[in-house]
């Protein structure tokens, strides 16, 4: 039985790539939420199988650099992001967007940004 040249490339560039991959695959994950701040609904890979690890941010961290109003779609920048009613930034969610402010939640605490004037 001969094995075809195409074969054996196929077999060593999966065996190269199985080496790269090893030690991402063996490396032990560590994700910093408590039982308590992890939503369950949230996935931890997006749709490209990339695991998404987010940062815990706190309020004093985050800026409100504009608020666009589209459409009847209230979009707020915050961060250099582009986020909507729903949207996440670190553990925070947007509840509201307002004329000159956005109202976070995280958990029970609820955070307002005011919009910076220039």
């Amino acid at each position: 039985m001969r094995i075809s040249r195409r074969k054996i490339i196929l077999l060593l560039a999966f065996l190269l790539v199985m080496m790269n991959l090893k030690p991402v695959l063996s490396k032990e994950l560590v994700y910093s939420y408590t039982n308590q701040d992890r939503d369950p609904f949230t996935p931890l890979i997006n749709k490209y199988g990339l695991i998404l690890i987010y940062q815990e941010v706190d309020v004093k961290g985050l800026s409100l650099k504009g608020i666009i109003y589209e459409n009847g779609q209230s979009l707020a920048i915050i961060n250099d992001e582009v986020l909507r009613i729903g949207d996440k930034i670190g553990l925070y969610k947007i509840i509201k967007i307002g004329e000159k402010e956005v109202v976070l939640k995280k958990g029970k605490e609820v955070s307002t940004l005011k919009l910076e004037e220039e």
